[in-house]
């Protein structure tokens, strides 16, 4: 069989903290695999971009206060290299990466991006969470909204929902928050607005993501919808978040932190993101159907079965506590 490569999606806009996720889940999966030979890591040009990344965010503690907006966002196509492996044996995971512009302005370089999306099993949210939450008024939701690009993400989640049914191959969407520090109180934050956070993501802004997968499900069991939410800093807290005119003449959201303690950077809940790809393989171990996902359990079971004891103990993982399962 020809090298496997599991591919995932991103389906965000730009600076919606994509790059940073993917450094987060690198991160907290390490703790998911003390005492097993396995190892999560970033590899070829995808490791030096994390550790840029890492950079960027450790010197922004250090100064003392955060502004995301001072970081940089993705221009360009890019794939990140990850590797599960033990020993000689690996699974190479593929996550595209793209200009947030592509999905809204519909380019003809956006083809071929949503060719790979549709072929992805696992489709990841990242969602700003300060701009799903700090809004006020019908101008600043509306502004919401299209910094977020609800209706964009929308029609890319019914096509591809629409042909994992087809191809009878199950998927999963994550929804992810980031940068939920400042709304919940179970890793040193002051407040708990977990659960208004939870409603405005699930039952306002991203109603209409979880309405089309179930609609395109037409009551079957192959689509489901993880709401993950994710603390990418955490030691930081919200100051303030102001809506101010941009370039483009539409409202943006400004937001800014100041740094807890002695600014230890501190990652809950992204190390998820690892057991959702072991789950969804190791799911198709007892399908009868033909996809992707059945050759690719029955190659591992063949050829390589470290690698397998370790995606099984992923799987027999629990979720965290703050995961929870919307559709």
């Amino acid at each position: 069989m020809p090298e496997i490569i599991y591919k995932v999606a991103l389906l965000g806009p730009t600076r919606s903290g994509k790059t940073s996720l993917i450094s987060s889940a690198l991160a907290d999966a390490q703790e998911f695999l003390v005492g097993t030979p396995a190892k999560f890591r970033a590899i070829g040009s995808t490791l030096k971009r994390i550790q840029e990344n890492r950079q960027e965010l450790d010197g922004a503690l250090a100064a003392g206060s955060f502004n995301p907006g001072a970081l940089a966002g993705s221009q360009d196509l890019t794939t990140y290299e990850l590797s599960l492996s033990v020993g000689k044996s690996s699974l190479p995971i593929r996550i595209l990466d793209y200009p947030g512009g592509w999905l809204t302005d519909n380019t003809p370089e956006f083809e071929d991006v949503r060719d790979w999306i549709n072929e992805c099993n696992i489709l990841i949210l990242p969602v700003d969470a300060v701009v799903a939450m700090e809004h006020r008024g019908a101008a600043q939701t509306v502004a919401a909204r299209h910094r977020l690009n609800v209706a964009a993400i929308e029609d890319a989640v019914q096509d591809w929902a629409r042909e994992r049914v087809i191809q009878k191959s199950p998927g999963i969407i994550l929804l992810v928050p980031v940068k939920c520090e400042s709304y919940f109180s179970d890793h040193g934050g002051r407040r708990d607005k977990s659960v208004e956070l939870r409603n405005r993501v699930l039952q306002e802004t991203y109603k209409g993501v979880i309405d089309k997968v179930r609609g395109e499900s037409r009551g079957g069991q192959l689509l489901s919808v993880l709401y993950m939410p994710v603390d990418t800093m955490g030691c930081v807290d919200l100051v303030s978040a102001d809506w101010e005119n941009a370039p483009d003449g539409k409202l943006e959201c400004h937001a800014r932190y100041r740094v807890r303690g002695a600014g230890q950077r501190s990652v809950l809940g992204a190390g998820d993101l690892l057991v959702a790809i072991a789950k969804m393989i190791a799911h198709s171990e007892n399908s009868i159907e033909r996809n992707f996902l059945v050759e690719l359990w029955r190659w591992f079971t063949d050829e390589d079965k470290a690698l397998v004891t370790a995606i099984k103990a992923l799987n027999d993982r629990p979720w965290g506590p703050r995961v929870s399962k919307v559709l």
